[in-house]
């Protein structure tokens, strides 16, 4: 899946893993580097706030995306034409009543 497009640059299974593991987002790698540094002991609390630091970086991309799609749902919902024409109809409508109730009296 990773090295779609890419199979003319395989050769072996030397060149696919290469390929797979050239195409692992950066902050994965990080985030896996430092469970394998943890799991020696050998995990630095530096390592440690570089992953928060990429983490936190990735949450607040992903907040800003979501906020700008909530947006553009609002904006759309804000347009929904029909809703008004309806209501007008109903008013018209109903003084149309009221002054046929008037004639009649």
């Amino acid at each position: 899946m990773y090295v779609q497009g890419k199979e003319a640059e395989i050769d072996s299974h030397y060149d696919a893993l290469q390929a797979v593991l050239s195409s692992i987002p950066e902050e994965l790698y990080h985030e896996m580097e430092l469970d394998i540094s943890a799991a020696e002991g050998a995990a630095t609390n530096k390592q440690r706030l570089e992953v928060l630091r990429e983490q936190q970086e990735l949450i607040e991309q992903e907040a800003a995306q979501s906020g700008q799609a909530a947006e553009e749902k609002a904006v759309k919902d804000d347009q929904y034409i029909d809703e008004k024409e309806d209501k007008v109809k109903a008013e018209a409508e109903a003084e149309a009543e009221v002054k046929a109730k008037e004639e009649t009296k």
